[in-house]
Formats: structure tokens, C-alpha cells, sequence
């Protein structure tokens, strides 16, 4: 009897011990074992400590030399970080830190922040403004994916990397500056970002991940700088208000479906350095003409231009008889004329 009387009580302090991560804090994966909170087993969670103030939580990373933060227990609309928590530098906003919190408006990064993890911001559809300091380097997966309240954003200059989704479902946004610190953008970053207008990709942006911009059927103007040397498959899918866009002869490729269903389409220049048009690049777009600056015909793939009304394709004109009988382009051989 007594036996039974200790297990018993063994096993309700074994639940007292798991019970003490509650979900603020972090609880227990019981599919993984790791601690929802801070990923490890076992927990770690006596890092973290709660700002009596603001409720903010703070957790030591990085040997235990700086803070990352996360919403904790605070309720607050308009949430500021704090740069240094007990003496110590907060230099991250944790993986899905304030993800789905509901109460945010606005959110004050300081300059010693120099990482915004992924899904930091997820799900905060009352954010209304953000502006991510130059001490910031990384913008992660998701970080404020499903914004759809977030109408400013400022991006400022240091920021390398934009990640993937890190803005997808964004559809305040209006214009988005981004700076000449970012060399790439990620996967479905801009994605489905309705009421973009316009954007920039400045020179030092190298690559542009697929569906970056994919159905941000408000924008009309794009300005691809030369520098650009990959843009994925579907990057402007969907933008069906762009106009004009010209294409940089730092970009070698045309990637499938780049600027599928961009119905109202009707210019695009092609500059010398582009050797090859995929399938599908400008698909159901609308009545274009194409200034093609390449002596040498890039290679053309048979569906390019599937159900795209051309208008006409200019290229230089020691060239045109080349166009005219090259594979796929000899197609368009009637519309094909000098570049005035």
C-alpha cells in the first residue's frame, strides 16, 4: 500500500514538472520531446524572464551574452523593445516571438536587434507600421507574413537578406524601398501584396527567389537594376497591372512563367546578355512589343509567348535576318523590325 502511495505521488510531481513550462514559457513536444519554446531537451526555459513593466519575455542566446524577446505576457498595442534588458544587449526577436498577437499596432526595433527570426511577426494583421533599423542584417521566413493590416514599411540600409515570405499576405503595403544593402530576396517574399505599386530592386540585389512577387496585381512599375543575375520561376506572376519592364543584361535567363499572366504587359526591352527565353516567360500577357538588344538571337523556347498577343519584336538591325530565321523566333517572322 505504501508502494502505491509513493508512486502516486512520484507521478504528480512528474506532471508539476512539465506543467511548469505552460505554454508561455514553453511547453513540451510530446512528438519530439524538444520544448516548444526553446527547442531543447530538456528545457531550458529557466532563461527566460519576464520584464515586470512590459511583460516582454527575454531569453539568453548566444552563450548566454545577449537577450532575444518575445511577446510573453505583455498585452500592449504598441510594443517597444527595449535595446538592453539586465545589463545585457537584445539583439534578436525570437522565431514566432509575437506570432498571431492580436493586441500589436505597432512594434519600435532598436538598432541593436541584428536578427528578426522566422514568424516573428506571423499572423499580426493589426500591425499597421514597421521600420526595421540598419542594425537589422536578416528579415526571416514568414516574419511578418499575413500583415494585412501593415501599411509602412521602412527597410533601412543594412539589411542584406529579405527571406522568404517574410512580407507574402502583406496586401496594405503600398511601396516598399528596398535598400542597397539587400543582395537577395527571397521565395514568395512580396507575395499576393495586392496593393504594391511600385518597386525598385536596386543594383546589389543578385537574386530574386521564385514567386517573389507572385499575384501583386496593384503593381505597375518594376525597376530591375543591372547587377540581378537570377530571377525564379513565376517571380511577377500575376501582376496583372505592370505595364513596362526592362530586363538587365546582367539577368542571363528569362525564367519559366517569370511574367505569366501580366495581362496588361505591353513593353519589354531585353538588353544584350539574356541567351535564353523560357517556356511560358510571358504567357497570357497582353499586346506586347518586345525591344530585343542581343546581336545573337537568345534561344527561344516554343511556349514563350503562348496565348500573348505580339504586337511586334524590334532588334538590331545587322540581326534581323537572323531573327527571322532563327528556331521558334522565325514563328514572329512578320512582326519582327528594326529597333527605330
Amino acid at each position: 500500500m505504501k508502494y502505491k502511495l509513493w508512486l502516486l505521488v512520484i507521478i504528480a510531481l512528474a506532471g508539476c514538472a512539465l506543467m511548469s513550462c505552460d505554454d508561455t514559457i514553453g511547453n513540451n513536444d510530446n512528438k519530439s520531446n524538444l520544448c516548444a519554446s526553446c527547442g531543447k531537451n530538456p528545457c531550458v526555459c529557466e532563461k527566460l524572464v519576464y520584464c515586470e513593466e512590459t511583460g516582454l519575455a527575454f531569453r539568453l542566446i548566444n552563450d548566454d551574452m545577449e537577450y532575444s524577446v518575445s511577446a510573453g505576457k505583455s498585452t500592449d498595442a504598441e510594443i517597444i523593445i527595449p535595446s538592453v534588458f539586465n545589463d545585457i544587449p537584445v539583439t534578436k526577436i525570437h522565431e514566432k516571438g509575437f506570432r498571431n498577437y492580436t493586441n500589436i499596432t505597432s512594434v519600435t526595433i532598436p538598432d541593436s536587434v541584428t536578427i528578426i527570426g522566422n514568424e516573428a511577426f506571423y499572423g499580426c494583421g493589426g500591425l499597421l507600421s514597421v521600420i526595421i533599423p540598419g542594425s537589422v542584417t536578416s528579415i526571416g521566413r514568414s516574419a511578418f507574413n499575413g500583415c494585412y493590416g501593415l501599411m509602412s514599411v521602412t527597410i533601412s540600409e543594412g539589411v542584406t537578406s529579405i527571406g522568404e515570405s517574410a512580407f507574402s499576405g502583406c496586401g496594405g503595403i503600398t511601396n516598399i524601398m528596398i535598400p542597397d544593402s539587400v543582395t537577395s530576396i527571397g521565395r514568395y517574399a512580396f507575395n499576393n501584396c495586392g496593393s504594391l505599386m511600385g518597386v525598385i530592386i536596386p543594383g546589389s540585389v543578385t537574386s530574386i527567389g521564385d514567386y517573389a512577387f507572385n499575384d501583386c496585381d496593384g503593381l505597375t512599375s518594376v525597376t530591375i537594376s543591372g547587377g540581378i543575375t537570377t530571377i525564379g520561376r513565376g517571380a511577377f506572376n500575376g501582376c496583372s497591372s505592370l505595364m513596362s519592364v526592362t530586363i538587365p543584361g546582367s539577368l542571363t535567363a528569362i525564367s519559366y512563367r517569370m511574367f505569366y499572366r501580366c495581362s496588361s504587359l505591353t513593353s519589354v526591352t531585353i538588353h544584350n546578355g539574356v541567351t535564353r527565353i523560357n517556356d511560358e516567360s510571358f504567357s497570357f500577357c497582353g499586346e506586347l512589343t518586345l525591344t530585343v538588344l542581343s546581336i545573337k538571337p537568345p534561344t527561344l523556347d516554343y511556349a514563350a509567348f503562348q496565348d500573348a498577343v505580339i504586337k511586334k519584336i524590334e532588334v538590331p538591325a545587322d540581326s534581323i535576318y537572323d531573327y527571322k530565321a532563327a528556331t521558334n523566333w522565325s514563328v514572329y517572322a512578320n512582326k519582327i523590325e528594326i529597333i527605330p
